[in-house]
């Protein structure tokens, strides 16, 4: 008797203990960065520091997102690169600086709605360091850039239609651009195991700082059209964006009005809290009959990302120039942390 009561007592005991079956099966309702499988940790939320689109940065291609509805996210993103491109016509040589705070909030599954706030600045060459220091290591080609290591930031411009030469240093106003952008972003297409995810989004960008440049439209206009697809543990990214700013001049050199960009990247995530990533931004020049300026710039980034605990990811990654390195950064560092909640 006491044997069988001992019995019922350990089986009422582990019962107690032990959720039901179907409780250990059951999967979180919206777990972060788990919620669609042709999404992975995404990639970098990062925009081009190329000379003229670094003027007027915050518009950039909104890649399908994994937010959940109700899902809230925060975003503090400061990217920082260096740029030393020497031509006869011009002399370009200083860091910039790029800072964004962000915030999200999935009103449905389908649709998401962002605000950021974006902010630039120039500083003096301070990456020259490290870059001098690194081409020494490994026994590497500086090219010119110890003749202009240590120099005060400097652009020195010869506009094409032959007016006196703009030369911007040190004692420019800082910082030299600040946006507020709102953005609107709606899935057009719910992936599968056999479909991508296809996203669209539409932004307005508000200055509330134009630096160094003037005239330009009141509210900048841009949308983008983007496409992801997994394939566990491989998640490929790609997307276009477009963006019209009016009429802007930069010390009286006119900018374009019209800017594009197309991104492509692929993330590999060989654990659910670690991802490998790289991506590739070409960004449409900024001015017309500058050469070198005139043409696209390619930005290559790649780093890692982290998923820290269940509601935080963090970036980290490194901006090399190819193709054209007259008018992209020659190296910079990405820093990015995003929260959702």
């Amino acid at each position: 008797m006491k044997r069988r009561a001992a019995g019922v007592f350990i089986g009422v005991l582990l019962s107690t203990l032990t959720p039901p079956a179907f409780a250990q099966e059951e999967k979180p309702k919206n777990p972060f960065w788990e919620g669609n499988e042709n999404i992975g940790l995404g990639l970098f939320h990062s925009v081009s520091l190329a000379p003229f689109p670094s003027l007027r940065s915050g518009m950039v291609t909104r890649l399908p997102s994994s937010l959940a509805q109700n899902g809230l996210e925060l975003r503090v993103t400061q990217d920082w690169a260096t740029m030393l491109s020497t031509q006869d016509a011009w002399l370009l040589d200083y860091d910039v600086l790029r800072s964004n705070i962000g915030f999200s909030w999935g009103v449905t599954d389908r649709l998401r709605l962002d605000v950021d706030l974006e902010s630039g600045s120039r500083t003096s060459g301070y990456l020259d360091t490290f870059i001098i220091s690194f081409h020494r290591t490994f026994d590497l080609s500086l090219g010119n850039r110890r003749q202009y290591s240590g120099h005060s930031q400097r652009i020195e411009i010869q506009p094409p239609d032959g007016s006196p030469r703009i030369v911007v240093d040190e004692h420019d106003q800082q910082p030299f651009a600040q946006s507020i952008v709102a953005t609107a972003q709606y899935a057009l297409v719910r992936g599968d195991e056999a479909v991508p995810e296809v996203s669209a989004s539409f932004s307005l960008r508000r200055v509330l700082s134009s630096g160094d440049l003037s005239l330009g439209s009141p509210v900048d206009v841009g949308a983008s059209l983007s496409i992801a697809k997994g394939f566990d543990p491989v998640y490929l990214y790609a997307g276009g964006s477009v963006s019209w700013y009016g009429q802007e001049d930069f010390f009286g050199l006119t900018l374009r009005s019209l800017e594009w960009s197309g991104i492509f990247g692929i993330e590999i995530r060989p654990l659910p809290w670690f991802s490998i990533t790289g991506q590739y931004l070409i960004t449409s020049g900024g001015v017309d009959s500058l050469d070198d300026l005139s043409r696209p710039s390619h930005e290559i980034t790649a780093g890692f990302k982290w998923k820290l605990g269940r509601a935080y990811v963090l970036e980290t990654a490194v901006l090399e120039n190819i193709i054209n390195p007259y008018n992209t950064p020659d190296f910079g560092v990405h820093f990015s942390l995003v929260i959702r909640w």
